[in-house]
């Protein structure tokens, strides 16, 4: 399993943006969590099998219809920040963990 924390940049809020992304996960059979920030990126935490991450990376990239992703920033993280077998979209203002 692989980690990942990911900053998701360009017009991507408002567009449905997360709940493309929870498909995406969902499809892949990975849990995490998806939150729009304050400063207008999408914000990703997910864990998944290495195989497919390559796989989820590209489908964020492309984003829904309506977005237009400037560019990704993905850092690795503890698998031990998720919890869970889901993946879910967290409301704005909610803080479900910190890094």
């Amino acid at each position: 399993m692989v980690s990942k924390h990911i900053l998701v940049f360009g017009h991507v809020q408002g567009v449905g943006f997360r709940k493309y992304v929870q498909k995406a996960a969902q499809d892949l059979g990975a849990a995490g969590w998806t939150r729009n920030l304050m400063t207008g990126e999408v914000e990703i935490l997910i864990q998944m099998d290495d195989a497919s991450i390559t796989s989820f990376l590209e489908r964020v990239k492309k984003g829904p219809m309506l977005a237009k992703v400037d560019r990704l920033e993905v850092f690795e993280v503890d698998s031990k920040k998720i919890q869970g077998h889901t993946f879910l979209i967290i409301q704005d203002g909610e803080r479900p963990c910190d890094f």
